[in-house]
Parts: structure tokens; sequence; C-alpha cells
């Protein structure tokens, strides 16, 4: 699905429940691993912008209510100011219940399984390899229960004036026979690979997507 210049990929979890309910049962053994949590259904996500010097917190916005196959999603990019660090937290929501379903808390509470990734060409950060005209620097601010960044909280510095578009994914790796998955590094994987793209056949990270998206950023002078 395209709007406009902007690729948008969603990646719903209704296929994994229709194979989870259409396949047949099996033991918790190697041959069979059985994952202790599905992939979460998010139909929006919020990133806000709180600058460190105060005002207004800047939204970019990636919004499909309907889910995938109906209307487009909504798509709403932001402005930065260059020179200004601001606070990058993110909301995740079920649109599709009534009322709609703030999921930000369900993935805090599984912090353990999931971490976000921020890249872009021009993004320099932990899942980017070095740009040297970067607009943005990306930085995580938190961390789950093994000290591994999560990335619902985050530092985002304006380096320069410019426009570019952010990739923005959340990772969901359940346990699998009751061991972890997730692992230290993931970032720097996702780097070495050059993003995370749904067909890049360099990056083997565990679990799947529970939702990609991209966004259009804008730095300008204050």
């Amino acid at each position: 699905m395209t709007s406009g210049h902007l690729q948008i990929r969603w990646f719903a979890p209704f296929l994994a429940l229709v194979l989870a309910y259409g396949g047949s049962g099996c033991g918790d053994d190697v041959e069979n691993p059985i994952e202790t949590n599905p992939n979460e259904v998010i139909t929006t996500v919020t990133l806000t912008f709180a600058p460190a010097s105060g005002g207004t917190n800047p939204q970019a916005q990636f919004r499909d209510a309907d889910g995938p196959g109906g209307a487009d999603p909504i798509i709403a990019g932001t402005t930065l100011t260059v020179g200004e660090t601001y606070t990058l937290t993110v909301e995740f929501l079920n649109e599709l219940e009534d009322p709609p379903e703030d999921i930000t808390p369900e993935i805090f509470d599984e912090r353990d399984e999931h971490q976000t990734f921020l890249v872009g060409e021009r993004v320099e950060g932990p899942a980017t390899t070095v740009s040297t005209d970067a607009l943005i620097r990306h930085a995580y601010a938190d961390t789950d229960t093994l000290g591994l960044p999560i990335g619902l909280t985050n530092t985002v510095e304006a380096l320069a004036v410019g426009a570019t578009t952010i990739s923005f994914g959340l990772r969901h790796m359940p346990l699998i026979n009751q061991l972890p998955q997730k692992r230290a590094g993931l970032e720097d994987e996702v780097a070495q690979a050059g993003g995370f793209d749904s067909d890049n056949a360099a990056l083997a990270l565990p679990g799947s997507w529970d939702v990609v998206v991209d966004l259009p950023i804008t730095v300008e002078a204050p």
C-alpha cells in the first residue's frame, strides 16, 4: 500500500492467528516449538517528540483504524527544530476494539519480549550505520529487566535542516519453550544488515514484526 511517494508496511497478526487456529496441535518440544504469546494487534502508532526546551510536542502518526484491506491509512509526519533535543515516546493503539485499546502498557509489561527500531538514510543511531549527513540522532532511553533496550522512550536530537523518511518497527520476540528469544545487540544486527525490510535476507532477528511504519520527518531552522 502506498500513499504518495511514501511506502507503508503494516504487519498485522491476523494471518498468524488463522494459522494458529487452523494448524494441528503439537507438544512442547524442539521439533514443534511453542510461542507463549501471539503478536499484538496494532492499528495506530504515534510518535511524540517532547522538546527539552519546553513548548509544543510535535507528533508523527500512522493510523489504519479499520485494519488492512479497508480504507487507506492516514499518515501524518512532523517537523522538528534543528539544535533541539527531544524525548521521543511511542504509543500503540488497537482501534479495531471499541473503545480503542492502548497496547502500550502491555508492551511495557512484556518488555523482555519487545524492542523497537528506528532507522533511515539520514538517521544516526544504534540501528543504523554511520551517516555523514544525518538529520536526526536517535538513542534508546529505557531498558528491560535484563538491561536490554526497549524503545518506548528514546532521545532524539535534531542535527541539521532537511527532510527525510524514518522507518519505525516494533519487534515481538515471545518465549519459545519458555526460553527467551530477545538478545543483546539486535540493533547492531539491524545496522549491519542495512535496515529491516521484510525481504532483507541478511537480517535474521528472532520473533516477528508487530508493526512497521514509514513516517516523514522535517527538520527546520528555529
